[in-house]
C-alpha cells in the first residue's frame, strides 16, 4: 500500500504543481502500480475524479498522456471510460496520446477491444499493440500482428519496441522468422532517432535481451544524437563487463552533447 504521507505528497504535486512536477507525480504513481503498490479505496477514488478533470483540461500533451497512463493502472470502466474516450477524440492527431488512451481502455474493459466503439477508427495494429502494453496477449487478436520493419511507420515502430522494453511482448513479436534481440538489433541501425534510442532502451529495460542485442556500436557514440547517446551511456554503465571499455565510454560520453533526459527512461518511455 502507498504511505499515508507519499498519497498526500502525490496528490498535492497533481494539484498544485506545475507541468513538470504533476508529470513526474504521475509518472511515480504508474512506476508504484507497476511494482504492486495501491492507493487505498478512498485515496484512488479522489485520485481518479481529479485526473479525469485534468486529463480534459490540461494543455501540455506530456501531462495528458501522463494521466491516461495513470488512469491504465487503477482508473475503473464505470469512472473514467468517458474522460478517456474524450481525451482520445480531442487529441486524435497525435498518436502517442491515442495509444495511452488505448491501452487505458483496453485495462478497463480487460482486452475486450471489440467492445469499445470509440476504437473502431483506431490503426488496428496501433490498436493491439497499446493494447500489449498493460493486457495479457492471450486476451488479444494477436493473429494478423506481423510488422515490417522496412516498411511499418515508426509510431508502429515506437508501440512495439515499447511493449518489449516493458517486457509486456510475446517472441516473435515482430516477425514469425525473427527472436524480437534480432529485429531490436537491426532497429538501433533505423533512420528515426527515437526508434534507434527505444532499440537502446531496449535492451536495458527487457529481461531476455543483452548488450548482444544491441545494434548500435559504442564506437559510433559521438555520431549519434543526444536522445540515443544518453541511452548508450546507461546501458554502458548498467551492461559493459570490462571496467576499462566501461570507464572509456563514460569518459568519451563526458565530452557528448548529451546531458538531457530521454523518452526511454525508468518512468518508462515517451517522458
Amino acid at each position: 500500500m502507498i504511505s499515508a504521507g507519499h498519497t498526500a505528497f502525490l496528490k498535492y504535486e497533481i494539484e498544485n504543481g506545475d507541468a513538470r512536477r504533476k508529470k513526474t507525480a504521475l509518472q511515480d504513481i504508474s512506476r508504484l502500480y507497476r511494482q504492486g503498490f495501491h492507493l487505498k479505496a478512498d485515496s484512488r477514488n479522489a485520485f481518479e475524479q481529479l485526473i479525469n478533470g485534468m486529463v480534459l483540461a490540461h494543455a501540455d500533451e506530456k501531462v495528458v498522456r501522463w494521466c491516461l497512463n495513470a488512469l491504465a493502472q487503477f482508473g475503473t470502466r464505470a469512472g473514467c471510460t468517458r474522460y478517456v474516450e474524450l481525451a482520445m477524440q480531442a487529441n486524435e492527431g497525435n498518436p502517442e496520446i491515442v495509444a495511452s488512451a488505448v491501452a487505458a481502455l483496453s485495462k478497463m474493459y480487460n482486452g475486450r477491444l471489440e467492445d469499445i466503439e470509440a476504437l473502431k477508427t483506431v490503426d488496428p495494429m496501433l490498436r493491439v499493440l497499446a493494447a500489449m502494453q498493460n493486457t495479457d496477449p492471450q486476451k488479444l487478436d494477436l493473429s494478423r500482428m506481423k510488422i515490417n520493419i522496412n516498411t511499418a511507420d515508426p509510431q508502429v515502430l515506437k508501440l512495439a519496441l515499447i511493449t518489449v522494453g516493458l517486457n509486456r511482448d510475446v517472441e516473435n513479436l515482430f516477425d514469425p522468422r525473427h527472436a524480437n534481440g534480432q529485429i531490436v538489433k537491426e532497429l538501433g541501425q533505423h533512420s528515426d532517432d527515437i526508434v534507434r534510442q527505444y532499440s537502446v532502451w531496449c535492451v536495458i529495460e527487457n529481461r531476455r535481451l543483452s548488450i548482444g542485442d544491441l545494434g548500435i556500436p559504442f564506437s559510433d557514440l559521438e555520431r549519434q544524437p543526444s536522445n540515443v547517446q544518453a541511452k548508450l551511456l546507461q546501458l554502458a554503465a548498467e551492461q559493459i563487463e570490462d571496467r576499462k571499455e566501461c570507464h572509456d565510454v563514460i569518459y568519451r560520453g563526458s565530452f557528448v552533447s548529451s546531458s538531457g533526459s530521454s523518452p526511454g527512461t525508468r518512468q518508462g518511455p515517451a517522458e
